[in-house]
């Protein structure tokens, strides 16, 4: 269904239908929206006129803060440059995606400015062997061409480029990264970002607001991506030369979980039992509950196995096993298609 635009976007789009190709260019080919992994289902349930929002605030302190700041040279301009290549970095490492896009504000114009734009994205591909010396000159680059071409309505290129429109927030881009003291959040809203990243100086410090949709995100999961930002910072500050692959963002907390309370999985085994014998009393308490869910590339009904027909298959292969000489302690190849006969 086509989508109506007010007549302020139709003439902005008419008068500046020359930047349209740049934009067509930039975003094409393989674009894909780019955003922290939702915790709360798919988000596709999410209303689209749910703009409630909640706000965790984060302060870098210390001599890694005082650091970026003097890097920066206190300009605003110039620490949001930063930020905004720490965010696409911090991006990559949870999704693993080298493609990564962020909004980015249009400067302040003034009570009476008008908008054509909100916010325009910024899209810039991080290889492994890149270091975040030569991100910050890329992101640099590619906000710099993004706002030559801010007056054409990004609505209407998202549009031409017929993204998908079933997840909340704006197709174009999921985060937005934001200084308080030269961007407005007041028209945000109308593109429906799913995270706001509001930062501004004071004093040797650098606060950073997340702003998040709680049907999407935990205040937990906001505050470790906050977490894993400022230990982010704190590496790039130390070592500018650090290149992507060798960046970690994980936290102490992080490295507790993985090393110890995920492999804390000691648990009483009963003697003399083969885990056999214990899926088959599985299958006779649950033989309805389903265990195992394919969903093929041809776009069928996923199909779905349940303990008692898992165990059936079992015991078949295993009887056919035995016929043809298969005892303990046999290895015994497997060569399948992907399907839901592996298992």
């Amino acid at each position: 269904m086509q989508k109506k635009y007010t007549d302020a976007l139709l003439m902005a789009a008419e008068q500046n239908a020359c930047h349209l190709d740049y934009w067509l260019e930039a975003l094409s080919p393989e674009m894909a929206r780019t955003g922290f992994p939702f915790e709360f289902g798919s988000g596709r349930q999410l209303a689209s006129e749910d703009l409630h929002y909640e706000t965790f605030e984060a302060i870098m302190t210390g001599e890694y803060a005082r650091q970026v700041l003097e890097f920066c040279k206190f300009s605003d301009h110039t620490l949001h440059i930063f930020l905004v290549a720490a965010s696409m970095l911090l991006l990559q490492k949870h999704t693993g995606h080298h493609d990564i896009i962020v909004g980015v504000p249009i400067y302040k114009q003034g009570e009476d400015g008008h908008y054509i734009n909100p916010a325009v994205p910024v899209r810039v591909l991080l290889e492994d062997s890149s270091s975040f010396r030569k991100l910050l000159g890329l992101t640099r680059s590619a906000m710099v061409e993004a706002f030559k071409h801010q007056n054409y309505p990004v609505e209407m290129v998202a549009d031409k480029l017929s993204l998908p429109s079933d997840l909340p927030g704006f197709s174009l881009f999921d985060v937005v990264v934001m200084m308080d003291a030269i961007h407005s959040r007041a028209f945000l809203d109308r593109i429906k970002p799913n995270i706001v990243i509001t930062s501004f100086q004071t004093g040797d410090s650098i606060v950073i607001q997340w702003s998040y949709r709680p049907s999407l995100f935990s205040g937990k999961a906001v505050f470790k991506f906050a977490s894993r930002f400022e230990k982010l910072v704190s590496r790039v500050t130390a070592r500018m030369d650090i290149t992507v692959e060798e960046c970690s963002i994980l936290t102490e907390e992080d490295l507790q979980d993985l090393l110890h309370n995920w492999n804390g999985t000691g648990t009483d085994y009963p003697s003399g039992r083969t885990v056999a014998d214990l899926f088959g009393d599985l299958a006779r308490s649950n033989p309805r509950k389903v265990v195992c869910v394919f969903e093929g590339d041809d776009k069928r009904q996923p199909e779905r196995l349940t303990c008692e027909q898992l165990e059936h298959r079992a015991r078949s292969i295993a009887g056919l096993l035995r016929e043809k000489g298969v005892g303990p302690d046999t290895i015994v190849a497997v060569m399948t298609e992907r399907s839901i006969q592996m298992m």
